[in-house]
């Protein structure tokens, strides 16, 4: 909402509810607890990188607080051994996204191998050559889970120079077109054992794998795109979602990760890396007294008061070039484009257009990328498509809904 409106209390309160968790939770166990910090984490991190390259409030402290908090507590579940004795599925695939969102946040390689090394194990076990997961006779509902975490990872490696949605015979692709059929009614198996149940949608990562597919490849598929055409538009559950707002009809404005500098002419990506993982099992250590018992420490007056909206627009303009200007120069270190580092979303542009906040416009034209939600890189040089109607009138039918 800080990016689509501009108004500075919704950044404000994300960091709020950021420096809560980092400062004042202690203890994270559970049952669950590995898929709920997937869960939670994932979104949390996506919040803190869009707010640390938009929000002129975004302070060293509260980065180093919340890095530090996850690392300590939410990693250790990340890694759980429960996770080594459960059926590869929709576990595994939020863990593994929810790794790499935050390998992205922290440029963190080594995490970042370990999530691509994760999401392949999922993709070898729990998807079907015909289209079928592990899971589809259990029930559709966590069928789309797995798919939502598997596709929402491709997406944000596909924006850091990895291809890996047609890894093992574009599964993705083919097992979309299969769940689609049953979200619309259709049986694609016949058996007298199993009764489907839980075949409702839910908006887990099907916009984005289909502009991937469709907008990007050029590829059909008739079932996914009758069933986005009747369930537009996505909204948000747990970790997934929104897709209607980031990627419908995006594909050229989200093409970005393999142009050449001055690229953006609409043409298919060019040499797109082949993912060849490299695991790392690097350890944390975190034990500097940073969460000490005691009381929480106060929040920083930086992250409490609201930036007052005229000047933080200037001052996010001025960031964003500053950001830019930081990452051509190659301060983003040999592991990453420097694009990585002016990252910022396409929910900016089209909340530019909505909003006609002059200053976030000038950002974008400036250089600040016009990515995804998920943080995508933007090359040196290359300039960010502007939404199209359909994404501001989707925008407006969001809002009034």
């Amino acid at each position: 909402m800080w990016i689509v409106t501009g108004n500075p209390q919704y950044a404000n309160n994300t960091a709020s509810i950021l420096w809560a968790w980092s400062t004042i939770n202690k203890i994270f166990v559970g049952q669950n607890a590995p898929l709920e910090a997937g869960w939670g984490v994932d979104s949390m991190t996506r919040s803190a990188e869009l707010l640390k390259y938009t929000w002129p409030g975004w302070t060293k402290e509260l980065e180093t607080t919340y890095i530090k908090w996850v690392n300590k507590l939410i990693m250790p579940q990340l890694r759980n051994e429960i996770l080594s004795r459960l059926p590869l599925g929709n576990w595994h695939s939020t863990v593994a996204e929810c790794k790499m969102q935050f390998a992205i946040f922290t440029d963190d390689r080594p995490l970042f191998e370990e999530a691509l090394y994760d999401w392949r194990r999922v993709m070898d076990a729990w998807l079907f050559p015909h289209g079928e997961f592990w899971e589809t006779k259990r029930d559709i509902y966590h069928s789309q889970f797995g798919l939502g975490g598997l596709v929402q990872l491709a997406e944000l490696a596909w924006q850091q120079g990895v291809d890996v949605y047609d890894y093992s015979d574009s599964k993705l692709r083919i097992g979309m077109e299969y769940h689609a059929d049953i979200i619309m009614g259709g049986v694609p198996f016949s058996s007298n054992w199993y009764k489907i149940i839980g075949n409702g949608f839910l908006p887990c990562g099907w916009e984005v794998g289909y502009n991937h597919f469709n907008g990007r490849r050029g590829l059909q598929l008739p079932i996914t795109a009758g069933m986005l055409n009747r369930k537009r538009p996505e909204k948000y559950v747990f970790h997934w979602g929104l897709g209607t707002l980031t990627h419908f009809q995006a594909a050229r404005a989200l093409i970005n990760g393999f142009f050449p500098a001055g690229g953006g002419d609409g043409r298919r990506p060019e040499a797109p890396q082949v993912y060849v993982p490299r695991y790392s099992q690097e350890g944390w250590d975190d034990d500097d007294g940073s969460h000490s018992d005691g009381p929480p420490p106060a929040v920083p007056a930086s992250v409490a008061n609201a930036t007052n909206a005229t000047a933080g627009r200037d001052a996010a303009n001025a960031s964003a070039a500053s950001a830019r200007a930081a990452g051509a120069a190659g301060g983003a270190g040999p592991e990453k484009t420097a694009a990585l580092h002016g990252t910022a979303s396409i929910n900016a542009t089209i909340g530019a257009a909505k909003a006609g906040t002059a200053a976030i416009k000038g950002a974008l034209k400036a250089g600040a990328a016009a990515a995804w939600l998920l943080a995508a890189p933007v090359k040196a040089g290359q300039h960010p498509a502007g939404p199209t109607d359909q994404q501001v009138s989707l925008l407006v039918s969001i809002k009034a809904g």
